[in-house]
């Protein structure tokens, strides 16, 4: 028992030691403090313009789009007005950093998921926003925009993925939606012009009965 005493007393001096090799005042001034944003949940998709490292978009999947021209810490809700909260993809263009794309609804596959209804293009860097088409794909996962011309956009789309018949919509004028049967990642520019390259979608599973 005496010996147990003494090694408690041990420890107790050398923790205590320790705790005072540092001086307390070089933190005192420390303050924890929220930087936002203050809603916003799951994260799937951010992105920044090349040259510029203050400013970034970030899409929650329940919280709409936020905007930071400080590198983070400040951030500013874009999507407020808008019909739909759930952010699957965003791309910026290349060629007009005011020209963005925003694909609605999350895409990744999980127990509860949001939904959205298709694909919105600001002009003016976030300011405002208009619904440009593809509202039944429910879920979007990525968006590619042409370096050259941001009227060119690539979406990929897992659609209703609530559903056993799901449907993978392309914005190509004039043609249906192509059935796909789920989400396809996209790699495109700066591949040389009119490449793409996609990763096949994984079987659909059969409809019950």
């Amino acid at each position: 028992m005496r010996k147990l005493c003494f090694v408690l007393a041990f420890l107790s001096l050398t923790l205590s030691l320790a705790a005072q090799t540092y001086d307390q005042k070089l933190f005192g001034g420390m303050r924890w403090r929220n930087v936002g944003p203050f809603r916003g949940g799951r994260v799937l998709t951010v992105a920044g313009i090349p040259g510029d490292p203050e400013t970034y978009f970030f899409g929650a999947v329940a919280g709409g789009v936020f905007k930071s021209t400080d590198a983070g810490v400040s951030w500013k809700p874009l999507f407020d007005h808008e019909a739909t909260s759930s952010i699957g993809a965003i791309a910026v263009s290349d060629s007009d950093h005011n020209v963005i794309y925003v694909g609605t609804g999350e895409a990744c596959i999980r127990g509860n998921m949001s939904y959205g209804d298709g694909v919105y293009k600001s002009m003016d860097a976030g300011r405002t926003w208009q619904n440009v088409g593809l509202r039944d794909t429910q879920h979007i996962g990525a968006i590619i925009i042409d370096p050259r011309d941001s009227n060119i956009v690539l979406v990929a789309a897992a659609g209703a993925v609530s559903r056993y018949s799901m449907t993978t919509g392309w914005p190509k004028k004039g043609s249906d939606p192509l059935r796909l049967g789920g989400l396809t990642p996209l790699s495109a520019w700066p591949l040389p012009p009119g490449k793409i390259f996609m990763k096949p979608p994984p079987p659909m599973l059969p409809a019950p009965g």
